[in-house]
């Protein structure tokens, strides 16, 4: 780390210059919102969809700058850069970019968005990025916060049709209780993780994530300071789960995502999630300097939480017939398999390094699909059920049906790549740690949430294809335009050809 101290230089600029590409494009946006009404929409909407275009090329243009394996810090060791995180940066923009096309939806006939949500969503993904950057305490926890508080204004702004809408009192009742429950709930949690710094900044005096670890991992380090540390990493856990929606702190998800715009839902399923996926990647691999006592208490924790997230939002997602429910615990599910990617990969289990890439990369592909779809059929917001489904095209089924089974790990699709990974990973761990009766849970249990998967996430084909549609409203069946259509099928194609090229290195 370095002791000197200074306040910017040209290799700062360097490192920064995606997020300060879009500090200036979020300023420009801002200010087009003080146009004349009629250009307002036009303008913001198209301006951050270029600046987020750029930023995506731009940090695609980086890749070749950034040494393999190599982790710098910079500006006075406040933030650090290397190749994981700019890959992760990379997802965001592309996440960011389908979120716009998701709610693209909602403006067939008139400008139904608000401007300010294209804003907003352009500040979380600076919020998001410089999450990812972030290798110090204080900046963890503002750019979490500025990301969370976009997420609660997105939440707020769905869309103007709800004025047109028989039930627009009820329905407007639904959206505000359910935004404020998830900002009352996200500020419990936010709390909860500055009060776990605070005890972490307690016991080391410091800000930095490395000093602080390299402190505890230290023989200066007294063994009743054990407890105050691991106090602080359970409130700061909760901070974390919180936004992962991983058991137990999943309960705000289902209201939120059934009361709220497709593109929103798609925001919040994937940028806030991949950004603190960064982090605790980051926080998670200085902990295997931690004592062998601090690292299997750490460890075992996460572990059972990340096999019951998969268990039990399984067995939420059984319950379902709406729509946004079914996938909103569903994808409870597939943050377990997450979570125990990024606790296994303490153990040097380089596979699991590109395994969470690989669970984002088909993550989103498939989400883009299930949302985008969930977007062009749901005209009244919160009613969508599973149940009408069944008189779409028969390419609209199809298309459905394969970016639902990708997610339950059906080959030659991008689920079963995820899948394996997970459970390679896995039973890799309880080999090496065989008198270790947690990783035979982990194991036993992951497998289970495999199954139980399959068995859920077939209950899209069936309604699709086999179940008789009694008693559903009828639906036209092209409704989807030539272009969702177009788009969909490409995703699948190339969710295929990176399934079956990913294949070979297993």
């Amino acid at each position: 780390m370095n002791d000197t101290f200074y306040f910017f230089s040209g290799q700062d600029i360097n490192f920064l210059k995606s997020e300060l590409l879009l500090v200036v494009a979020w300023l420009i946006a801002f200010c087009g919102l003080l146009l004349p009404k009629k250009n307002i929409f036009l303008f913001v909407s198209s301006f951050c969809s270029i600046a987020i275009l750029a930023n995506l090329m731009l940090l695609i243009f980086s890749l070749g700058k950034i040494e393999p394996d190599t982790t710098t810090f910079f500006w006075n060791d406040l933030f650090y850069q290397n190749r994981f995180t700019n890959y992760l940066k990379i997802l965001i923009s592309v996440c960011a970019l389908f979120s716009i096309w998701i709610q693209n939806s909602y403006n067939k006939k008139n400008s139904k968005t608000v401007s300010e949500w294209f804003v907003i969503l352009l500040g979380g993904i600076l919020s998001a990025q410089f999450l990812l950057i972030s290798a110090t305490i204080f900046g963890i926890y503002v750019s979490l916060e500025l990301l969370s508080i976009c997420g609660y204004l997105l939440v707020a702004f769905y869309d103007k049709e709800i004025k047109n809408k028989k039930n627009s009192v009820n329905q407007k009742g639904k959206l505000i209780a359910s935004s404020f429950n998830y900002l009352v709930f996200g500020a419990v949690s936010s709390a909860c993780l500055l009060y776990g710094f605070s005890w972490w900044y307690g016991i080391s005096g410091s800000f930095s994530i490395p000093v602080i670890f390299d402190f505890v991992s230290s023989n200066s380090f007294i063994e009743s300071n054990q407890t105050t540390f691991l106090i602080g990493f359970l409130l700061i856990g909760i901070g974390f789960l919180f936004k992962l929606a991983a058991v137990p702190l999943h309960f705000w998800i289902s209201e939120v995502y059934k009361n709220t715009s497709s593109g929103t839902v798609f925001f919040l399923a994937t940028i806030p999630k991949i950004a603190v996926t960064g982090i605790l990647f980051f926080i998670l691999n200085h902990s295997i300097h931690l004592p062998s006592n601090l690292q299997e208490i750490v460890f075992s924790v996460l572990s059972i939480l990340g096999v019951l997230s998969a268990l039990f939002g399984g067995f939420l997602a059984i319950q379902q017939t709406n729509f946004k429910c079914f996938f909103a615990y569903s994808g409870v599910s597939q943050i377990g398999f997450l979570m125990l990617l990024l606790v296994y990969n303490f153990q040097n289990s380089i596979i699991s390094t590109n395994g969470i890439l690989i669970f984002w990369i088909f993550y989103v592909l498939s989400n883009a699909i299930i949302w985008k779809f969930g977007a062009e059929l749901d005209k009244d917001n919160a009613d969508l059920s599973i149940k009408d489904l069944k008189n779409l095209s028969f390419i609209s089924k199809i298309i459905l049906s394969l970016a639902s089974l990708s997610l339950a790990g059906l080959p030659p699709l991008g689920g079963f790549l995820v899948k394996m990974i997970v459970l390679f990973v896995a039973y890799q761990n309880y080999n090496f740690h065989s008198e270790n009766s947690i990783y035979l849970f982990s194991l036993i249990g992951i497998g289970i949430a495999t199954l139980i998967g399959f068995f859920y996430y077939l209950k899209i084909p069936y309604y699709l294809f086999l179940k008789p549609s009694v008693g559903t409203q009828a639906m036209a069946r092209n409704r989807f335009s030539k272009l969702t259509l177009c788009c969909s099928i490409l995703l699948i194609l190339i969710n295929i050809v990176l399934t079956i090229y990913g294949i070979r290195f297993l």
